[in-house]
């Protein structure tokens, strides 16, 4: 049987030329071939790619070295190619082979972390601002009963004074009614 001719060989040498490692989430070593195994020091790799409309190519060079390949990330310009950022800062991409997706759809939460983990998604931020406007509505929700209950009181005691002031109405009155009665008759005796 033939092996290294078909679209894993691919994947793992454009993985290797845009210096993306592998990311297996559940067993790094579960697929039995490794591009790097199948490289010498003579193996180059050049990637071309294209984002919003300019022409980028990605040169890798294998050393026996661990992590010692050398990529060069460039663009093209009227006058050739100069030198650009880390591809990775280009084309943020991961590169998967089909085994490792079937693992990633095994366990959804593995997908939905990995997902969420991509910076141009922006979950971490997004998840952080969510939780500081909860504790904000938290805090509101708060100050809105603390306000409401404060309401409540206040006009308990605003029937209770008046309440207060109509009793005191009655007592005056009532006072002026038993001083008018007794001064009444005072009064008329004197005449």
């Amino acid at each position: 049987m033939i092996r290294w001719t078909g679209l894993s060989t691919l994947i793992e040498f454009l993985r290797s030329g845009l210096g993306k490692t592998r990311q297996n989430i559940e067993n790094p070593d579960s697929e039995n071939f490794s591009a790097e195994k199948r490289m010498t020091e003579k193996t180059k790799i050049t990637v071309y790619f294209r984002k919003e409309r300019m022409r980028y190519r990605s040169l890798f060079q294998y050393s026996n070295s661990k992590n010692n390949n050398k990529i060069q990330t460039e663009y093209e310009t009227d006058s050739g190619w100069e030198s650009a950022e880390s591809v990775n800062e280009i084309f943020p991409i991961q590169i998967r082979s089909q085994k490792e997706i079937f693992e990633l759809t095994t366990n959804p939460k593995q997908l939905i972390e990995m997902v969420n983990g991509v910076p141009e998604i922006g979950y971490a931020q997004w998840d952080q601002k969510r939780q500081e406007l909860d504790a904000k509505y938290v805090q509101l929700c708060k100050e809105v009963r603390d306000a409401e209950e404060l309401i409540e009181t206040r006009e308990l005691v605003s029937r209770k004074l008046n309440e207060i002031d109509r009793k005191i109405g009655c007592i005056r009155a009532m006072k002026i009614a038993r001083l008018s009665m007794i001064i009444r008759p005072a009064y008329v005796k004197n005449r």
